[in-house]
């Protein structure tokens, strides 16, 4: 029972509010295992409210008492104990509810000092993500890759890495990762392991990361206390990353053995004071007997131990960094057969599959709607009207020129919602004697057993008909007509009797005119049925203003608590509810962008003060306040604007960089006159690079514009990529 988590526990058996315990535990720093005495330590609030609320001090005597304490009967996902008997006649064992497995009820620190042996065997799902993409790279290459075999030293997997475009990569997904990498730019296989070993809160907290960037691109002097370290700390630049380097200090300087070293390497890690200073004196001991010198020695020992307690085990993080290169590799090297891959092992996680789609698209890589003739039940790598170069590929495949591939992504038939795994085997089952030639011969060929309208009509609906060249509102129309009919006469066919009126019977060619669905409403078809959308999206016409002002929701998790913040997209799942204390009415909705979404709440004053934007399907953009609750993201509104009126309201200026020397006359008049034409709020400042007076900042006078896309394309036409920047 942690800080955090004994406090609500005990404020839900005291029956204080869902609220006020929030508000509470909201506190208490965010430290890594803080405990509640260093809490009330560091908050003053925490105290004053001890002091002033009896209701809050007993919660928080109870709490004291109880922290640190086991909460519940738990087992390790991925233990094993090796036992020489039978477990259940040495250790206390516990069977979960509902299982017949045998937990024990030592934990593993007890049971590595009784001698027991425990195994952590973890299950990867990027082991099979790498499984599937050498099978899609057989069928498409016909060539078997050996992934054992890749050269460890592709320049471009390196570029990749390097760049921070690592989405999908194994342990390369988060953002402050990707930051790391831009920052770090890792050429060489020893860099991808340093950052496994790196990338933690403990690292990350004390300066390791920064000191280890610094020192790589030199900015930082590499120092070392005893030149005999020089060989042990070299490959990560004098910082002391690794378990195994504690190891081989203790060794080469202490005069350990390598077993001794790991017990010192182990009572490090676990900063037990008194075992610490025994320890110490050992290694200062017997470094003077070696020669070396006793003050340095202690100054070498503190500096063990302090990096020990965040030391990684290097072997460890090999084996992670063998599986980051391999997934970057095929990521490179066959990006569409990898996205592929990647979208069919996240066919149940909408967000992921609504992420990597729009990495896919920032890629250039065509994702095709569903279609019963060319989906199977994975997503697929097949033929489409565009195609990608890979330089990359000549090498590996042998060939004398460069190869074109096909770079689009079939969506997977399993993948649409409401369409089960027998409808998806019916349909291609019987797609091996031909091709589907309409809607009515789909009806009139396929097992209907395992299909009913509904399934049909979502077929229709994300676009696995399209293929038709009939417009989807037409299809749905037909489809329980059509779906009846064949049922009909695939049960008199089953009982062998035919039709007397069999010309009578309906055709693809007879479907009824109905009025066409608006594009919207197909769109929010799609996203109702594949979770996203495909074909396009609400938000497509606004990509400017959404990369310009605000911030992408997928990044909010990198957002501290409490941190202000813009962002915008589409309403969804809108809900009001009355506040309990004030009993005035509050929002509560989502908030959508073409690759996340977050829940947003707009408590009463902001609701009654913009709720004429706040509706169901509404584009907006907004600034509020980052709450974070355990896993929970919120956002709390406090402004709420159209989304067309962004580049009104938040634009307050814009940049223009030019350099002064070889100034062509002509470009100030240009740039004057497209300022004019797109006229606006947003103040105009030019950043004049000089030789003698370095940069002038200039405020063009009363002349003012309305940032958007078209603007800054007439801007970069005149003055060069990278010569203008918005002000918010």
């Amino acid at each position: 029972m942690m800080a955090k988590g004994v406090i609500k526990d005990v404020a839900r058996v005291l029956g204080f509010a869902f609220e006020d315990s929030n508000a509470i535990t909201n506190l208490i720093p965010e430290q890594l295992k803080i405990t509640l005495g260093q809490a009330l330590e560091q908050e003053p609030r925490i105290k004053e409210l001890i002091e002033t609320n009896p209701k809050a001090q007993k919660l928080f005597d109870l709490a004291l008492r109880l922290e640190g304490l086991t909460r519940h009967a738990s087992k390790h996902a991925a233990g094993i104990v090796i036992s020489p008997e039978p477990i259940d006649d040495v250790l206390p064992i516990y069977v979960p509810a509902k299982s017949t497995e045998l937990v024990t009820q030592y934990a593993m620190t007890e049971l590595e000092s009784l001698g027991f042996l425990k195994m952590d065997l973890l299950g990867l799902k990027n082991l099979t993500l790498i499984d599937k993409v050498i099978a899609l790279i057989a069928r498409t290459y016909n060539r078997v890759l050996d992934i054992d075999k890749l050269p460890l030293d592709d320049a471009a997997t390196f570029t990749l890495i390097s760049q921070g475009k690592t989405s999908g990569v194994f342990q390369l997904e988060s953002d402050g990762l990707k930051d790391v990498l831009r920052k770090l730019q890792p050429d060489k296989f020893e860099d991808i392991i340093a950052v496994n070993a790196l990338y933690r809160p403990g690292p990350l907290g004390s300066g390791m990361v920064d000191d280890y960037i610094e020192r790589r691109h030199g900015r930082q002097r590499i120092s070392y206390i005893f030149p005999e370290l020089e060989p042990i700390l070299q490959e990560t630049y004098g910082v002391i990353v690794y378990q195994e380097q504690v190891i081989k200090i203790a060794s080469a300087i202490g005069g350990f053995s390598l077993g001794e070293a790991d017990i010192l390497r182990r009572a490090m890690g676990k900063k037990k004071a008194d075992e610490m200073a025994k320890q110490q004196a050992i290694f200062v001991e017997r470094g003077t007997k070696l020669g070396f010198d006793a003050k340095k020695a202690h100054e070498l020992f503190d500096l063990m131990a302090y990096f020990a307690g965040y030391g990684f085990n290097k072997s460890h993080s090999a084996a992670y960094a063998l599986l980051v290169y391999q997934t970057a590799y095929l990521k490179t090297n066959y990006t569409p057969e990898f996205m592929a891959a990647l979208l069919t092992g996240e066919s149940g996680n909408q967000d992921k599959i609504s992420q990597y789609i729009f990495e896919c698209k920032k890629m250039g890589i065509k994702v095709l709607p569903p279609d019963v003739n060319e989906s199977t039940d994975v997503f697929d790598v097949t033929n489409a009207d565009m195609a990608l170069v890979q330089p990359n590929h000549v090498a590996r495949l042998g060939v004398a020129q460069q190869v074109t591939f096909n770079g689009a992504i079939r969506y997977s038939l399993s993948s649409i919602k409401n369409v089960g795994t027998p409808s998806v085997e019916a349909i291609l089952q019987t797609r091996k004697k031909g091709p589907y030639l309409s809607l009515f011969d789909f009806c009139q060929r396929v097992d209907l057993k395992s299909f009913t309208p509904k399934m049909l009509e979502c077929l229709i609906a994300a676009g696995a008909f399209d293929f038709t060249k009939t417009s989807r509102t037409a299809l749905k129309a037909a489809a329980a007509k059509l779906f009846r009919q064949a049922q009909v006469d695939q049960a008199d066919s089953e009982a062998g009797q035919t039709s007397l009126f069999e010309s009578a019977k309906p055709s693809a060619e007879v479907l009824e005119e109905v009025p066409e669905e608006s594009p919207a409403q197909a769109l929010m078809a799609e996203k109702e049925l594949l979770g996203f959308y495909l074909s396009g999206h609400p938000l497509s016409e606004h990509e400017w203003e959404l990369e310009h002002y605000v911030m992408p929701l997928n990044e909010l998790d990198e957002m501290s608590d409490g941190a202000e913040v813009k962002v915008a997209g589409l309403i969804r799942g809108f809900s009001k509810s009355m506040a309990k204390k004030s009993q005035e009415v509050y929002a509560r909705f989502t908030l959508e962008d073409l690759h996340s979404h977050v829940e947003v709440i707009a408590w009463p004053e902001t609701f009654k003060k913009f709720q004429s934007l706040l509706a169901k399907d509404k584009l907006v953009g907004l600034k509020g306040r980052v709450d974070k609750t355990g896993d929970r993201i919120q956002i709390i509104a406090n402004d709420i604007i159209d989304m067309n009126d962004m580049a009104v309201k938040w634009a307050k200026g814009v940049r223009l960089t030019m350099n002064v020397v070889g100034l062509d006359e002509s470009l100030l008049p240009k740039v004057k006159a497209v300022c004019e034409k797109y006229k606006g709020d947003a103040k105009v400042y030019f950043h004049m690079q000089t030789t003698h007076h370095g940069l002038m900042v200039l405020e063009a006078g009363d002349l003012k514009v309305k940032p958007s896309k078209a603007f800054f394309n007439e801007i970069y036409s005149i003055l060069g990529d990278d010569s203008i920047e918005i002000e918010l």
